[in-house]
């Protein structure tokens, strides 16, 4: 396994590393420990490779995104909720607009699921 030290996360709580080296020209898995103790929180697998080559086997940029709105409007509904929520939440959903454009974008071009620009 060959770890990449990314950054550390919040108010350095967090440190993100990548676990392999890329592979279709990103990196796939991450995993996230606790800066202080080294302690293991979580691990993230993103989709590798195209579905059409290799089916469905993580989750895709487009999920996280979601799930960061999702968290984040449950806070605005809270006794947490703020104006910089209320604007992470708009530019959020204003990535996942761009990414979405990009995926119709390749499905009119039928060129999604595969390798080609």
């Amino acid at each position: 396994m060959n770890v990449k030290y990314l950054y550390k996360g919040t108010q350095n709580y967090t440190t993100i590393e990548y676990l392999k080296d890329p592979k279709y020209n990103a990196p796939n898995d991450y995993k996230i420990t606790n800066s202080k103790t080294t302690q293991y929180l979580s691990t993230l697998h993103f989709q590798e490779g195209s579905i059409k080559d290799v089916g469905v086997n993580g989750i895709f940029m487009e999920d996280l995104i979601n799930i960061c709105i999702d968290r984040l409007e449950h806070y605005q509904t809270s006794e947490f909720s703020c104006k910089e929520n209320m604007y992470a939440i708009h530019h959020l959903n204003l990535a996942l607009e761009f990414l979405n454009k990009r995926t119709n974008d390749r499905i009119k071009r039928g060129v999604q699921g595969t390798y080609k620009k």
